[in-house]
């Protein structure tokens, strides 16, 4: 029942937003990641490497671990590899909302991520993998009934702007909702990664 109340909430909010949903608007904004990011074995990967002409393998990798430990409280570190110069966590981009174009929305979005730094002497690659996408919908009561909270998660693959299949006419109102938020989801990855690159650069590990 959520599930069909949900869907009857997103054919309003398509009628609402109609003049966004798929405008040049939103094209725009994601023309402008475009070149960010690559489809890799149906995972999305956000890469950078970094000059650094100044420093040695070790160097870097000390400050790379300093920032994931420091900088970073929230990564789960699964392994530091200071012989091959590699450290790989696992994040969360959490708490994404599309209150701009639907100011009354409760609707939560996160992305699980991975990611991996490689260091070499003078030089680093930040690696970041997004596998999936997850969207909560919060405990509402809606003419007396209570609706419990529910998780859905799906690959990444699914969202547009990767998945630009046709849908049916409630489906195809997510596009709006799922191209917004997979921009965001990018911006986020590309602001923890530049952070990353220029904690490396100052030596300076800011909490």
């Amino acid at each position: 029942m959520r599930k069909i109340l949900f869907i009857c909430f997103i054919v309003f909010f398509g009628i609402q937003s109609y003049g966004y949903a798929q405008t040049n608007e939103i094209k725009t904004k994601l023309a402008t990641i475009s070149n960010k990011w690559e489809l890799k074995n149906g995972n999305v990967l956000i890469r950078q490497n970094v000059k650094m002409t100044h420093l040695f393998k070790n160097n870097v990798f000390d400050i790379l671990k300093e920032c994931f430990l420091y900088k970073f409280p929230y990564f789960n570190i699964q392994e530091i590899d200071k012989a091959n110069g590699i450290i790989v966590a696992k994040g969360l981009i959490d708490n994404i909302y599309n209150t701009d174009i639907s100011p009354e929305s409760t609707v939560k979005h996160s992305f699980p991520f991975i990611i991996k730094t490689t260091c070499a002497d003078s030089n680093f690659r930040i690696e970041v993998t997004l596998t999936s996408w997850t969207y909560y919908l919060p405990l509402e009561i809606i003419n007396g009934n209570v609706i419990e909270p529910e998780i859905y998660t799906k690959p990444i693959s699914s969202m547009y702007p990767i998945n630009t299949s046709q849908r049916d006419r409630a489906d195809s109102k997510f596009k709006t909702v799922e191209g917004l938020t997979f921009y965001k989801g990018v911006i986020q990855v590309l602001t923890t990664i530049d952070s990353i690159e220029n904690a490396v650069i100052t030596g300076k590990i800011e909490e």
